[in-house]
């Protein structure tokens, strides 16, 4: 089992706007050499005392085939300034034509939040429409350029759905988005009559200070086969500035995945978080399913001149990851782990939980941060001018005095370098909220959240209001 740190002989500081929760010493607190402790029925509510300014950004639709995500970035030449990119339906239904066809517009817009109420929304347009993605990922450089990756492209040669690694960018000042080919996901060397592999599932991606675009991707061989579904691989292709439109079959890279030619199988690429480390060669972080028939776990593979990959942590199936690296150099991830395997010291205890790694000298550093029962999906991870992370976070379900009840609210941790603790709040729990987050900091390291309600189908911001 990796070891989880946790401290003895704290104290919770008291000067603090929001009321600490440090679920260390709350939920698993050793005891300086005990047993842990883990009953949770007997930990105290969360007290919610919120000090962020909560504002509707746009409502996505009331429901039907939606099914919607939502990535922002702040803008990086106007402080306050917004970028959304969201899922809504392309066809209403009607009475002319109750069952329109299952597609999805890919929607940009731009919220001025200095503005005054019903003058923040700048710019609304359309990037593209789809058959069938579900999720992309959205990033900006430091000129203030776009990119967002998803699944798109082409159908594949088994089914009717769209089935390649796309990258569409808007260049600073331009006004139409652009579309290319990512990675068409190349399947010959298994299967030559059927090329065209399906790519694209949890795409993440990062720019480095070049202008290269770095995507990481989920893959599935192309042999009409479903079986092919049961054993995906994780992938990687990384396009050149100003060559957007240029590709060949060896850009693809495999960073993890099957060996057909030993029998090798193995289910990667789940939940995918790409990033670049301090030389900016990239690191992409995944959920296993499948490691050598039995194993499972979280996985780091890092690029330099060839991919190596590892484990970070073992024994239980991710569901969220979500990595970042400090300003100081040093690779972090925030990830959410579901159901866990005994045999490997884990027990149910340990599962639907927020946890948070660190590479040291010593190896990976994992910390529980979260364990309130299913809380720590929908994961996003930063970091501050301190280098002290927070994490933002969905809870489902959690432990009151003597009994569980369901919750849907966003939660976010905060890390204290002077106290060494971690500081957990519930930002909202007005309705079922805590979907598709996005977080950053500003220039005075006041932290931002966007995140989605289910109850009213609308996306909300969140900014942090200075003590």
């Amino acid at each position: 089992m990796v070891p989880i740190n946790f401290r003895c002989g704290t104290t919770l500081p008291t000067q603090r706007l929001i009321t600490p929760l440090i679920l260390a010493a709350l939920l698993t607190q050793t005891g300086c050499g005990g047993e842990p402790k883990r009953d949770r029925s007997e930990v105290e509510p969360e007290p919610v005392q919120s000090h962020w300014q909560k504002t509707a950004i746009t409502r996505v639709s009331d429901g039907g085939l939606l099914s919607t995500h939502v990535a922002a970035v702040p803008d990086q030449l106007q402080e306050g300034l917004i970028h959304f990119v969201y899922l809504l339906d392309a066809h209403e239904a009607t009475e002319e034509e109750p069952n329109p066809p299952i597609e999805y517009t890919l929607k940009h817009l731009v919220w001025d939040s200095n503005a005054n109420a019903g003058e923040q929304e700048l710019q609304s347009n359309d990037i593209v429409t789809l058959d069938n993605t579900l999720k992309f990922d959205l990033t900006i450089d430091a000129n203030n350029n776009l990119y967002v990756a998803y699944r798109g492209g082409n159908n594949a040669h088994c089914n009717t759905q769209q089935s390649d690694t796309m990258l569409a960018t808007l260049p600073n000042g331009a006004a139409q988005w652009s579309e290319y080919l990512g990675a068409m996901g190349y399947s010959g060397e298994r299967n030559p009559a059927y090329t065209d592999g399906d790519a694209g599932d949890y795409p993440s991606l990062k720019v480095d200070s070049a202008g290269n675009v770095h995507i990481a991707f989920q893959f599935f061989w192309e042999g009409c086969d479903s079986n092919n579904a049961l054993h995906p691989d994780v992938r990687y292709i990384q396009k050149p500035a100003g060559s957007f439109d240029s590709y060949t079959i060896a850009d693809e890279e495999a960073v993890e995945g099957n060996t057909y030619s030993n029998n090798y199988q193995n289910a990667v690429g789940y939940h995918n978080s790409l990033i670049l480390d301090a030389d900016e060669n990239p690191v992409v972080f995944y959920g296993a399913r499948e490691i050598n028939y039995d194993e499972h776990g979280l996985r780091m593979a890092q690029r330099n001149g060839g991919w190596q990959s590892q484990w970070v942590d073992r024994g239980c199936i991710i569901e969220d990851v979500s990595a970042a690296l400090s300003p100081s150099g040093e690779l972090a991830v925030a990830y959410y782990i579901d159901t866990c395997t005994e045999y490997l010291s884990y027990t149910e205890d340990d599962e639907k939980a927020l946890r948070y790694a660190t590479l040291s000298e010593d190896g990976w550093q994992i910390q529980i941060i979260d364990e309130a029962t299913k809380t720590g999906s929908e994961t996003k991870l930063t970091f501050n001018s301190e280098g002290e992370p927070a994490i933002v976070y969905y809870e489902t379900e959690s432990y009151g005095v003597g009994n569980q009840r369901e919750l849907y609210n966003l939660k976010l941790a905060t890390y204290d370098n002077e106290t060494e603790q971690w500081f957990i709040q519930r930002v909202d729990e007005a309705g079922d909220i805590g979907l598709y987050n996005s977080v950053w900091f500003d220039s005075n390291d006041l932290l931002h959240i966007v995140s989605f309600s289910k109850t009213d189908n609308t996306i909300y911001l969140f900014n942090e209001l200075s003590e």
